[in-house]
């Protein structure tokens, strides 16, 4: 009997199988850990869209991406305070 994890069960609920989730999984980890191991982004628009069309920004340094809000919020912490 196999057991089920989490990824299995969010794969069958979106019609995703579970080997499909784990590669998902492990790209958004991958990703994860680049953005979180650069000392500084530099964001570009990426000519690449995300998910369902949407805009997505790359770092000119770590190559990590994030979402069109996602870079809104970076930029807004790093604007000086008045």
């Amino acid at each position: 009997m196999h057991t089920k994890n989490g990824l299995d069960v969010i794969g069958e609920a979106v019609g995703i199988s579970g080997d499909e989730m784990r590669q998902i999984a492990a790209q958004v980890k991958a990703n994860f850990d680049k953005l979180k191991s650069c000392p500084y982004h530099e964001f570009q628009e990426d000519s690449l869209k995300g998910g369902l069309g949407r805009k997505q920004y790359r770092c000119k340094h770590c190559q990590g991406t994030v979402s069109s809000s996602s870079y809104i919020w970076h930029e807004i912490g790093r604007r000086p305070r008045a």
